[in-house]
């Protein structure tokens, strides 16, 4: 399958919790079907919803940055303000 090669491609996907929700912004490729964007945001929900299946909040949150590919995300709490924390910051 033939690729297409961007200086910077990243996927924001987000991710509803029981008291929060969860964006996350993530290095992919993009295939010339755009099934990689896909796969990519399925393997990041999958990858939360471990993380504070297993971890309290405040321990979660802090281990987000340990998914690979992951350069920013951003936790908001039900009043809608949050935190976001760069990973990858230049």
């Amino acid at each position: 399958m033939e690729k297409i090669s961007y200086p910077c491609v990243e996927t924001m996907t987000r991710v509803a919790l029981r008291d929060a929700v969860v964006r996350v912004w993530s290095k992919t490729t993009l295939d010339a079907d755009g099934g990689g964007v896909d796969r990519e945001r399925a393997r990041i929900r999958k990858a939360v919803h471990a993380i504070y299946k297993k971890n309290d909040d405040f321990k979660g949150t802090r281990l987000l940055g340990t998914i690979p590919g992951v350069s920013a995300y951003e936790v908001l709490g039900a009043d809608g303000d949050g935190i976001v924390v760069y990973v990858d910051w230049p």
